[in-house]
C-alpha cells in the first residue's frame, strides 16, 4: 500500500539510522515487501510498479523498486475456504475478477446474490450488515440514514482545533481524526487507530456505544465527553474498572499534522460510524456479511474486487442492485498496463 515517494523516504531513514553503511540502499538491511497489488493502488502515489516517475523521490524509489529481484508467490486462499461446489466457484470467479477477466459464469454466480433475486427473509438477515461503498458521499449519507433511523438522539461531537484553518482538514489530513463525529448509545462505531493491539484493539476493530461519560463539571453541550464506552464485538481482555466485561472505555486522541504548510492539532476520538466505510477503509478486514453496489463506476484499478473479496462466503453477500457484464469489462488504463508488465517482469523472479 506504500507508493514510490513513501518508498524513497524509507530508504533515506534507514540510511541515516546506519551511516556506515549509508551508501547501500536501506542502510544494508533486508527489506521484503509483502502485499498485492491486485488491492487497491496508494491514494495519492504512485504505485510500486508504476512507469510514470515525477520528482527526485519518487525516481528514486521507483529505482529501488527495481532492486528488489526475488519474489515468493503465496497461492492459498485463507479467506475464502470450502471444498463445497459454491465454494469452488466463488474462488474461480474471484480469481476472474482479480486479474480483470471476469467470465459470463462468474458473472451469473455473482448475480445470484442480487437483492431482488433473493426472499425477503434472506435479504433481512443482511439488516445491520456492513456496507461497503465506493465513495465517501454514499457512506456518509448510509451512516447518517442508519442512525437517524434508531430514533434515539443523536450527540454532535465537535473536535477542538488549533492552527490556521485546522478545522478545514479533512479526516485523512488530519491523521484520521474525524472533525465531527454524529453518534449515540447503540451506535455501530470502528476504530480508526491501533488503540491496544495485543487485545485486538486495531483500525478497524468494530463494537456498539455503550455510554458516553463526562467528567464533573464538565458542560455535555460544549465539551466533548471523558471517555466513550464501547462494547467492542471481538474483545475478550480484562475487565475495566467500572465498566462491565467486555466494555472498554475510548479516550480522545491528540494528533499533530500540517495543513497548508501550517502546524495544527485536533483533538478527537478515533472513532468512525460503521453502518458502511468505503472500499478503502475495509482492506484487511474479513468479514461474514457484507451489503455492496457495484452498480457505480469504478474511480480506482480493483475496488470491485476488493469489495467482494472482503467476504468469507458467497452467502455472505448482497448487492443492493444488479448489475450490467460490461461493468467488468476490462479497462486497459495506464495503470492496469504497468501492472501487467510488473507481473510479468516479477514472473521471472519467483523461487
Amino acid at each position: 500500500m506504500i507508493d514510490l515517494k513513501t518508498l524513497s523516504l524509507i530508504d533515506d531513514r534507514l540510511r541515516a539510522i546506519l551511516p556506515h553503511n549509508a551508501t547501500t540502499p536501506f542502510g544494508g538491511i533486508s527489506v521484503l515487501l509483502c502485499g498485492d497489488f491486485f488491492q487497491l493502488p496508494p491514494v495519492g502515489g504512485r504505485a510500486l510498479y508504476s512507469s510514470v516517475c515525477v520528482g527526485p523521490d519518487v525516481i528514486k524509489g521507483q529505482h529501488l523498486y527495481r532492486k528488489f529481484d526475488r519474489t515468493v508467490r503465496l497461492i492459498q486462499i485463507m479467506r475464502q475456504r470450502g471444498d463445497d461446489d459454491i465454494s469452488v466457484h466463488f474462488r474461480a470467479a474471484l480469481g476472474e475478477l482479480r486479474e480483470g477477466r471476469l467470465s459470463k459464469e462468474g458473472w451469473e454466480l455473482f448475480c445470484t446474490r442480487v437483492a431482488n433475486q433473493l426472499s425477503p427473509d434472506e435479504v433481512s438477515t443482511f439488516n445491520d450488515a456492513l456496507r461497503l461503498y465506493f465513495t465517501r458521499d454514499e457512506v456518509n449519507n448510509w451512516n447518517i440514514q442508519y442512525l437517524t433511523r434508531l430514533n434515539i438522539p443523536i450527540k454532535i461531537l465537535a473536535a477542538i482545533n488549533r492552527g490556521r484553518d485546522a478545522e478545514k482538514a479533512t479526516e485523512e489530513e488530519a491523521d484520521n481524526l474525524p472533525n465531527r463525529i454524529y453518534i449515540c448509545i447503540g451506535a455501530r462505531v470502528m476504530l480508526s487507530t491501533n488503540l491496544w493491539t495485543d487485545m485486538g484493539l486495531v483500525n478497524g476493530s468494530m463494537g456498539t456505544v455503550v455510554d458516553l461519560t463526562w467528567e464533573a463539571g464538565q458542560d455535555p453541550n460544549t465539551t466533548l465527553p471523558f471517555a466513550i464506552l464501547i462494547r467492542f464485538d471481538e474483545y475478550s481482555g480484562p475487565v475495566f474498572p467500572g465498566c462491565d466485561a467486555g466494555i472498554v472505555p475510548v479516550f480522545t486522541e491528540l494528533n499533530r499534522f500540517d495543513y497548508k504548510s501550517a502546524p495544527c492539532t485536533r483533538m478527537q476520538f478515533p472513532l468512525r460510524l460503521a453502518y458502511a466505510i468505503t472500499v478503502h477503509k475495509s482492506q484487511g478486514l474479513t468479514l461474514s456479511k457484507v451489503v455492496l453496489n457495484l452498480a457505480t463506476k469504478e474511480h480506482a484499478l480493483g475496488l470491485s474486487y476488493v469489495a467482494v473479496s472482503q467476504v468469507k462466503t458467497l452467502q455472505g453477500l448482497l448487492f443492493e442492485c444488479s448489475f450490467d457484464y460490461d461493468h467488468f469489462r476490462l479497462k486497459e488504463t495506464s495503470t492496469f498496463k504497468d501492472r501487467v508488465l510488473d507481473v510479468l517482469v516479477r514472473n521471472r523472479q519467483v523461487i
